[in-house]
């Protein structure tokens, strides 16, 4: 699979260049790794970001989804709360005047 992919750059390069010198020397134009250990760091490397990737993408969601959750769960508690205070009547005041005679307040919260 690899000699493929070089092959494929070898002869692009072969017919889109003018320089033969560069196709004479593929060792110093193409990329190659230092050591087994240098390639296997880097795929840890490139492995550990996506799994943060990952890891950061479903954290997000999860945050998204509280704030959802949250923000349905104030409106019902408000809603419920404000249906209890708000309706009906709120009480009924009665008073003793000093001239004599009684004072009825009535009130209601709509």
């Amino acid at each position: 699979m690899i000699l493929k992919i070089y092959n494929i750059i070898y002869l692009f390069i072969f017919y889109t260049t003018k320089d033969f010198m560069l196709i004479s020397k593929p060792s110093k134009h193409f990329w190659n790794w230092e050591s087994t250990d240098a390639r296997m760091k880097y795929r840890s490397l490139k492995n550990d970001s996506k799994s943060y990737y990952r890891d950061a993408n479903f954290s997000l969601g999860l945050i998204l989804a509280n704030h959802l959750i949250s923000a349905a769960d104030a409106y019902w508690s408000a809603k419920r709360f404000n249906r209890h205070v708000e309706s009906g009547f709120s009480g009924v005041d009665i008073k003793l005047l000093p001239e004599g005679g009684w004072q009825v307040d009535l009130s209601a919260r709509f």
